[in-house]
């Protein structure tokens, strides 16, 4: 990934003066070119596959002169007069190109001319409607889900305005070009959900967009289950578990729902990833925040979705005590440490006062804090998510969400209203063995991505890709299936996140 500092020069429109000439472009992206036959001879691979986006490079470079510049991902492309652009082309991974192109650009238009706040300028853009040679395309709110321009949303929801109550007249006159569209959210697309015709939304309320998503994943069952078992996560349940437990949910949702005219369900544009990675800051001096990327898959969700510590505030070292009002303190003997040792505890403390300062400023937001005293908030944040992944990941997270539930229903519900969530006493042993398994292979599998020194995702570079394959054979010997209840999973055909 390029370093914040090479990236931001692409905030800035880009004009040609006179004839455009892009030969010197050509010249550029002959790395663009090898690269993607590299991907190419790999994309018989599943998983490079999903990751895999055909296009011309020549024809991107074209577009992106004439365009007087290109902002669509992945390649930072020079331009005759030395100016620089990020073109950004989505994977199939990503979701449906073209909404997914659409959505973005067009909330990052919304937050830079409606909002006035600082993100990057798209120069311009392309869809699958016009797209780039063979290539696929790079709060008061009124519904949910995502944010288009009205003309690429159907006739009906162009139809219906984008806010509701009383705006400032100017707000309202900048957001007629904006539309809610449907979720673009890869988990309600990916694998043979993209061919199904389900209801992504938008939707008037919170509780429409939660049952949604279980009555997607039901007509995934009915339609695909039996099919669709590769690279899902072992030991596998079958479909009547999963239907149990998904009935179970939608009866209940709606009586442990927030009334939909709470503060905390109002309609909220939330960027989904506040990571180190996406936040860009000033080249020297203070680390003044100068953009944030990364736009794609943003949605307009309930204000209670995304009521936590963004990743990139999170403390998340291990050498100072973050369990009093005031992280720290640091180490009597900090003086007698070495040079370096001493650099990275007061590193530490500044990142942990980080974490206690957004903490503080949260817990002055009113409508915050009647977000984290709901006291099922953890499971209202994360359902949708089990839902969504439960045939893939396995229904614990989902059943053990369920079971809290169960265990909270009086505080949540109205009184005297009974609990539709039921488990016998059987199932609820079964569970608790399972769910002992599952923390162990969850604890295995981040310690040997710990030795791997990579992410969730599998990713290594090049030149590791041996000495990590060496350490993945040695890791298989030690991996036990009985405590962890699963077959070791860094194997081909084993469980994949993206592929399941």
């Amino acid at each position: 990934m390029e370093s914040p500092t090479s990236l931001s020069i692409a905030f800035h429109a880009i004009i040609h003066a006179g004839e455009i000439n892009y030969s010197n472009i050509l010249a550029d992206v002959g790395c663009i070119t090898n690269t993607n036959n590299t991907l190419r001879s790999y994309s018989k691979n599943a998983e490079n596959k999903i990751r895999y986006t055909n296009f011309d490079p020549e024809e991107l470079a074209r577009v992106a002169c004439e365009a007087m510049g290109s902002y669509n991902k992945a390649f930072r492309l020079t331009l005759d007069d030395s100016s620089k652009v990020i073109a950004r082309l989505p994977c199939p991974l990503a979701g449906p190109s073209y909404f997914v192109t659409a959505s973005e650009v067009a909330t990052l238009e919304f937050a830079r001319e409606v909002l006035e706040l600082l993100f990057p300028k798209v120069i311009t853009w392309s869809g699958a409607k016009r797209g780039i040679g063979s290539a696929s395309t790079t709060s008061l709110w009124k519904k949910f889900l995502d944010l288009y321009f009205k003309e690429d949303v159907s006739e009906d929801l162009q139809t219906l305005p984008l806010l509701s109550g009383n705006t400032d007249v100017t707000i309202q006159q900048l957001s007629e070009k904006y539309r809610v569209g449907p979720l673009i959210d890869h988990q309600w697309w990916r694998g043979e959900r993209a061919q199904m015709a389900l209801d992504r939304g938008p939707w008037t309320d919170a509780t429409s967009f939660f049952i949604a998503a279980a009555e997607n994943e039901q007509k995934f069952l009915d339609q695909c289950g039996s099919t669709s078992s590769l690279y899902r996560r072992k030991p596998t349940h079958d479909k009547a578990v999963h239907s149990k437990l998904l009935a179970m949910y939608k009866e209940a949702i709606s009586l442990l729902m927030p009334p939909s005219d709470s503060e905390v369900c109002a309609p909220t544009l939330w960027h989904p990833d506040l990571s180190l990675g996406n936040l860009f800051v000033s080249e020297s001096g203070p680390a003044n925040l100068q953009g944030i990327i990364d736009w794609q898959h943003v949605a307009i969700l309930p204000y209670f979705s995304y009521a936590s510590i963004p990743p990139a505030l999170v403390y998340r070292g291990n050498k100072i005590d973050m369990d009093g009002p005031l992280p720290g303190p640091l180490p009597s003997n900090i003086e007698e440490l070495s040079v370096e040792e001493q650099k990275e505890y007061r590193l530490q403390l500044r990142m942990a006062h980080r974490h206690k300062l957004y903490q503080a400023k949260a817990s002055s937001n009113p409508r915050r804090i009647a977000a984290t005293n709901l006291s099922h908030i953890h499971e209202l944040m994360m359902l949708p998510t089990y839902v969504t992944r439960a045939w893939a990941d396995g229904v614990f997270d989902l059943r053990e969400a369920l079971m809290v539930l169960r265990k909270k229903w009086t505080t949540i519900a109205a009184p005297g209203t009974a609990c539709p969530i039921i488990f016998s006493a059987e199932e609820i042993a079964q569970h608790e063995e399972q769910m002992e398994s599952f923390r162990c292979y969850e604890a295995a599998v981040s310690s040997i991505y710990s030795v791997l020194h990579c992410e969730g995702d599998g990713w290594v570079a090049h030149e590791d890709y041996e000495v990590v394959r060496r350490l993945i054979d040695n890791l298989e010997e030690t991996w036990d299936e009985k405590i962890t209840g699963t077959p070791f999973p860094f194997k081909d055909g084993e469980y994949s996140y993206f592929l399941s």
